[in-house]
């Protein structure tokens, strides 16, 4: 598999929980070009009572990844998701970060399947 991925917050929350086949499955797109969403971010960061080690442990994770910005072009896509695909706020902007990478979307989360654009596509595990 060749050129870039965006992982969606459910992704890392099942591989950083040691949940198969998630691990496996991110560390052979390990020579990807690997991306995170800003939304995934302060997703992950945000659990309430997060523990320090599990905030290292993410941090840690997330330094390997580039980060998405949420700069003008993701917001207008993911605007017309919301209106076209009624995604969430949050999915809205995560796949709307793929798709102005042009980049494919690992999830787990089924509704993004309902996303229909141009050169967009979903991997799941």
């Amino acid at each position: 598999m060749v050129g870039k991925i965006v992982l969606d917050t459910n992704a890392l929350v099942y591989y950083l929980q040691g949940e198969e086949p998630w691990v496996q499955f991110i560390h052979d797109l390990k020579d990807l070009t690997r991306y995170a969403s800003v939304i995934t971010r302060l997703e992950l960061l945000s659990k309430p009572g997060i523990p320090p080690e599990e905030e290292d442990k993410v941090l840690r994770f997330l330094s390997c990844l580039d980060i998405v910005p949420l700069d003008d072009q993701v917001e207008r896509t993911a605007i017309l998701l919301r209106r076209e695909c009624r995604l969430k706020t949050p999915d809205a902007m995560i796949a709307a970060s793929a798709i102005t990478l042009g980049a494919r979307l690992v999830t787990g989360d089924e509704s993004m399947q309902r996303v229909v654009w141009p050169g967009f596509s979903v991997i799941f595990p």
